[in-house]
């Protein structure tokens, strides 16, 4: 755009780019040497005139006419718009299979059975944080005229099971324990997790907060915990299974001496055979319990044609129900009811502590007596060892009382439930070596017993008739 005053023969030239981003002015000479130059002021007029208010360069301006530049100029340049960020997704947990590395033992070696796989959370657990995608910042051109700007793209998840947004749209949160998956932009938090072929050095160890299904045996060495129930579709070798919940065997557990299997809730399987278990609830066992210790805070069941219990030592809250106990070889085989397994544990636990400290207690008074005899502490390190003693003496005083004094609180429950609910019934023989106990009640059969049921009577276990 051109703009020559009649008083002068000089003129500005200005020109605009297309986007009215970019203003330029140049000074055209005047047609005779005597003829006026252009001044400041008429290239600013010019400028607002042309509405070119954003972006000047006042220096520029004034360079270009004193200078008498007649090349271009740039004298106005606007703001260009900044786009906006695209939404960012930052997972908290593994969205691709981890590669399986295993761990390093103290002295070098490897542990092949400590794999890691799963990755657990909890309910309310952050699994994603989403940085939102921000508007972009407006730009303006010479003209001061507003450009919008490209917003950023927003970025979304699919929520699937057990997983919420945060009230703010933020984050995403597991609802529940478990295990969170990413497939495609579904999120979920799945509360199963299923372990195909067993568990093995293929698996590794198994450590999960929902319910575990295993496809497959339980391999000697290895170990299950999970917070909720296990499932095993097979055997259980000489291995570990804690479980919070419920636990079934479809099979049948061979503990070879090695197996621990520890539950909250109850036990279900086919067999039993030299294992360790622990039950919060019932233990069902459809053919037999060989060799092994049992403890049931609820019942043992034998729910089979075969029903055997041999061997070994099975406690049960209230009832133990089998159809033969013992063998014809003698074999010793306790059985416990009337108490809850858990605190005869505690009792155990609890009589080999006090035990312990009554003895070191009677040592610390014995040495505290002879320092007291000899006298003579002015040296300091006399003065220090009776005043260690006297401390020691006062603290294990203290746990020995109150250890006394829930000792007596459990042998008071042990007595109190002896004659409410322990039964031991036996639908076809019970064979001598047999030991019973009812609370602190025992009898030992020496008799081949038939179709009988055990409860406490008097102070001592009586026989009634099957019922």
């Amino acid at each position: 755009m051109n703009e020559k005053d009649p008083k002068t023969a000089g003129w500005i030239k200005l020109e605009v780019t297309p986007d009215s981003m970019r203003a330029y002015i140049s000074v055209v000479p005047p047609e005779t040497p005597e003829g006026e130059w252009p001044t400041v002021a008429m290239a600013k007029e010019l400028l607002k005139k042309e509405g070119i208010t954003y972006g000047l360069k006042e220096e520029e301006i004034v360079r270009a006419v004193e200078q008498r530049s007649q090349s271009q100029v740039l004298v106005a340049e606007g703001e260009a718009p900044v786009s906006g960020e695209d939404a960012k997704l930052m997972f908290l947990f593994p969205t691709e299979k981890q590669d399986v590395f295993v761990k390093e033992l103290e002295d070098g070696r490897v542990d092949f059975r400590e794999v890691s796989t799963i990755h657990n959370v909890r309910a309310n657990d952050v699994l994603v944080i989403k940085t939102p995608a921000t508007p972009g910042t407006p730009g303006r051109d010479v003209r001061n005229r507003e450009i919008r700007p490209k917003p950023g793209k927003d970025k979304s998840l699919v929520m699937g099971k057990n997983v919420a947004w945060s009230s703010d749209g933020l984050s995403v949160i597991a609802t529940a324990p478990g295990e969170p998956t990413l497939a495609g932009n579904r999120i979920s938090v799945f509360s199963v997790h299923e372990v195909p072929g067993g568990v093995n050095f293929r698996s590794g160890n198994i450590d999960f907060l929902g319910n575990v299904i295993i496809k497959g045996n339980v391999e000697s060495g290895f170990s299950v915990k999970a917070e909720g129930d296990v499932t095993v579709y097979g055997n259980v070798e000489a291995a570990l299974i804690v479980s919070g919940g419920n636990v079934k065997v479809t099979g049948g557990i061979v503990g070879q001496d090695k197996s621990e299997i520890r539950c909250a809730g109850s036990l279900s399987t086919i067999y039993i055979e030299r294992a360790t278990v622990e039950a919060g609830g019932d233990v069902q066992v459809r053919d037999a319990i060989m060799h092994s210790r049992v403890s049931a805070a609820g019942n043992i069941l034998m729910t089979g044609r075969k029903g055997l219990i041999v061997g070994g030592l099975c406690r049960a809250n209230e009832l133990v129900d089998a159809k033969t106990l013992g063998s014809r070889l003698g074999t010793v085989t306790e059985i416990e009811v009337g108490v809850n397994p858990g605190l005869r544990a505690e009792l155990a636990q609890l009589e080999e502590e006090l035990r312990k400290n009554a003895a070191n207690l009677d040592n610390a008074q014995k040495a505290l007596n002879i320092l007291d005899r000899e006298g003579s502490y002015n040296h300091p390190q006399r003065r220090e060892m009776r005043d260690k003693l006297e401390t020691t003496v006062k603290a294990l005083s203290s746990t020995v009382r109150e250890q006394e004094k829930r000792r007596g609180e459990i042998l008071q429950e042990l007595q109190s439930r002896i004659a409410e609910k322990g039964r031991v019934k036996v639908k076809e023989t019970i064979y001598p070596g047999v030991r019973i106990t009812i609370g602190k009640a025992t009898r030992i059969i020496k008799d081949e017993i038939q179709y009988a049921t055990f409860a406490y009577e008097g102070g001592e276990v009586v026989i009634q008739s099957y019922r």
